[in-house]
């Protein structure tokens, strides 16, 4: 009895033995499975990785073009890059009947505006037109010189119809307001002092004997042509125009001596943005 029950412990111990040992084989295996499947995970990854980055750096944009580049006119950035600004000067021409009463005289031109797209803007400009008057018709005045004024404030649209990198050409005109001032002078002799040196002299001046003014509507029409000579990137341009000029002004009176319509051709240049 006692024999059997020997026999049967020792059994146990020599199952339980051989249980321990399958356990801590299959647990061995275990570790070793999931530490080479998290390296093989890990390397995929990484793998992932690099082509996520080689595709995105050649499937990156390329830069865009920047004016001056590709484009051949300002793109508008802010509120204040729509701004026009023209300031020029230069000589006038009178035509037809008024050039039998003026002879060549000087412009200048001041305007600012906006530009409501990239080829079109609107322009409010004033111009200054100084005209002599020919001595045959200042001897017929009785006068012995005498000149032409004439002040405008126009409202003048502006289309930008062809331009490049550096170059472009655009068409203007309108109408307004504009007054006209004819007049006659005479040197006559005229006192001076200078009271710091405590001295008086005398000397010769052109006086006003006589003159004629008037208000009337006109119109203009031209065509320009501008240069970026600063850049391509720049929005100043040089600029020079030419244009046609008609005022209604009245012929006057017999003792008050006007010129009549006036028919100029002023040519410009100057600066604009």
């Amino acid at each position: 009895m006692t024999a059997s029950i020997g026999s049967a412990r020792s059994l146990l111990k020599r199952i339980a033995m051989g249980a321990s040992v399958f356990a801590l084989a299959s647990l061995t295996l275990s570790a070793s499975a999931q530490t080479h499947n998290y390296s093989s995970s890990t390397d995929g990854n990484a793998a992932l990785l690099n082509e996520d980055i080689d595709g995105a750096s050649l499937a990156s944009p390329s830069p865009t073009p920047q004016y001056g580049q590709s484009n051949s006119y300002p793109q508008y950035q802010s509120r204040w890059s729509h701004l026009a600004i023209v300031a020029g000067g230069g000589l006038t021409s009178p035509i037809g009947n008024t050039g039998h009463y003026e002879t060549f005289g000087g412009n200048l031109r001041l305007g600012g505006g906006w530009n409501f797209t990239k080829k079109f803007g609107l322009l409010g400009e004033f111009e200054f037109n100084s005209d002599k008057i020919p001595g045959a018709v200042l001897a017929n005045v009785g006068a012995p010189g005498g000149h032409v004024h004439l002040y405008g404030i126009t409202a003048d649209p502006i289309y930008y119809y062809w331009n490049t990198q550096k170059v472009g050409a655009y068409a203007v005109g309108g109408i307004g307001f504009y007054h006209k001032n004819t007049i006659y002078t005479a040197p006559q002799p005229q006192q001076f002092c200078n009271y710091f040196y405590g001295y008086c002299g005398y000397g010769v001046t052109n006086v006003t004997i006589g003159q004629f003014s008037s208000n009337q509507m006109g119109l203009n029409v031209g065509q320009g042509f501008y240069w970026k000579a600063f850049g391509p990137d720049s929005h100043a341009k040089l600029f020079a125009e030419v244009r046609y000029e008609w005022i209604d002004s009245p012929k006057g009176t017999a003792t008050k001596l006007g010129t009549g319509t006036e028919n100029l051709i002023p040519f410009t240049i100057g600066l604009r943005f």
